[in-house]
């Protein structure tokens, strides 16, 4: 059973590789990996937190001996920020070389590792904060225009 669904990296991929910033970057990670689970699994199965550790290790050696960007670099984020916000002690080592390598065409995993060791997890009145705000753009995004609305009123 794969760590995140491949539609979800897959839409995340598209939106990361999209990111003209490594906030932007983080968000979208931070987004995915809620909605994928990732995080309540990081949580609360020991067993499989140990197991996104040793893929994303597998995927940092791939990644750091890259000369581009690879598809490897966007499941990489994916996991380093389902452990961090699942506050996944064992993933600050990984975190801390990934943050300190030098390596050049990793420099988005790089980037990352160093915002989420600056920022850490993310608190839960920031999380209930992006909810509300995801909401509210769904809303938006879906609503269709209001009877009510005085620039669809037609004047005779």
């Amino acid at each position: 059973m794969p760590l995140i669904a491949e539609p979800f990296i897959a839409d995340a991929t598209f939106q990361m590789l999209a990111s003209s910033t490594i906030k932007r970057y983080l968000v979208v990670a931070r987004e995915t990996v809620e909605r994928a689970g990732l995080v309540t699994v990081v949580r609360t199965e020991p067993e499989r937190a140990s197991q996104v550790l040793d893929r994303a290790r597998t995927l940092w050696n791939v990644v750091s001996s890259a000369d581009t960007r690879i598809p490897e670099e966007f499941e990489l984020a994916l996991l380093l920020v389902g452990m961090i916000d699942g506050q996944y002690e064992p993933a600050e080592s990984l975190l801390l070389q990934i943050a300190s390598s030098p390596d050049t065409p990793a420099t988005w995993s790089v980037a990352l590792a160093k915002r989420l060791r600056q920022l850490g997890p993310l608190l839960k009145d920031e999380r209930e904060q992006l909810d509300k705000e995801l909401t509210a753009v769904l809303a938006t995004a879906t609503a269709g225009p209001c009877r009510d609305d005085p620039r669809l009123q037609v004047k005779a």
